[in-house]
């Protein structure tokens, strides 16, 4: 990161405040005048991948533990993934798949108000202030975002779907792409289904409510289900499968903290 470690609500720690002044300085030191002796031999240029793994303590008063780890290939990233979340994704994998089942009550129904809209609350938006609340944040709804003026979680509200894991018995890292497969209808031809992966923090002295971190979020627009080359109108009231793909994660879920999967209904803003 430049221009410090503190971002939104966050703080990322000191390791990741990133000085490109020596990082350009090697790099033309390569190319230009073709000093490769060193080219290789330090960061970030010593491996092809490089990764900044997220550990942070959630608000600007507290330490984190972010740090800057080397990976040999690109296959690392996804291996490190299944051996660590593979262990404690079953419960939510087995709830999810028990909610979906087709059998009458296990089934979310959610009705969509489009004249009160999920707003955008913090995830990977930037530079939007005076419409939305970008960054690193707490996606709760208050004065400073005026589709949900309640100080109420996002997540409380009743067009959004959550889906979540007991709280971690260690340190769980998930590095790597995130998609989600989705199974939905909808009484309309066409809408938008999204999907977010949360860092759910437990209750603390600064927030006595906890805190939901966006990991990465995503959304699919339903007529573009099987390809954004053409589109498919829904059947209102039949089921279909929606892939939809998440920002790339790199992060550390700690221990006694929960791993969440939200499904809000389109977020507006972020979402036209």
């Amino acid at each position: 990161m430049q221009g410090g470690g503190v971002h939104g609500e966050v703080d990322f720690g000191p390791e990741a405040v990133v000085d490109m002044r020596p990082v350009r300085r090697a790099w033309y030191d390569r190319w230009l005048e073709r000093h490769s002796i060193r080219f290789g031999s330090e960061a970030p240029f010593r491996t092809p991948v490089r990764m900044f793994v997220m550990a942070p303590a959630t608000v600007t008063r507290r330490p984190a533990a972010s740090f800057f780890t080397a990976a040999a290939g690109a296959t690392r990233p996804t291996t490190r993934c299944r051996s660590h979340a593979e262990e404690v994704l079953p419960a939510c994998r087995r709830r999810i798949d028990h909610r979906c089942a087709d059998r009458e009550g296990l089934v979310d129904h959610v009705r969509v108000r489009s004249e009160e809209p999920v707003p955008t609350v913090g995830g990977c938006v930037c530079c939007a202030r005076q419409i939305m609340s970008d960054g690193p944040g707490n996606p709760v709804g208050g004065e400073h975002t005026w589709t949900w003026p309640k100080p109420i979680p996002l997540s409380a509200r009743n067009d959004v779907v959550v889906f979540m894991t007991p709280p971690l018995e260690r340190d769980t890292e998930i590095i790597g792409t995130v998609n989600v497969k989705l199974w939905a209808s909808s009484s309309a031809v066409d809408t938008d289904f999204t999907a977010k992966l949360i860092d759910v923090y437990p209750s603390s002295k600064d927030f006595p409510a906890g805190f939901d971190l966006i990991m990465g979020d995503g959304i699919i627009r339903a007529r573009y289900r099987e390809s954004d080359k053409s589109e498919k109108m829904m059947t209102p009231g039949e089921i279909y499968e929606f892939p939809i793909k998440l920002d790339p994660c790199c992060n550390v879920f700690k221990k006694g903290h929960r791993i969440a999967w939200t499904s809000p209904a389109a977020i507006f803003l972020a979402s036209t």
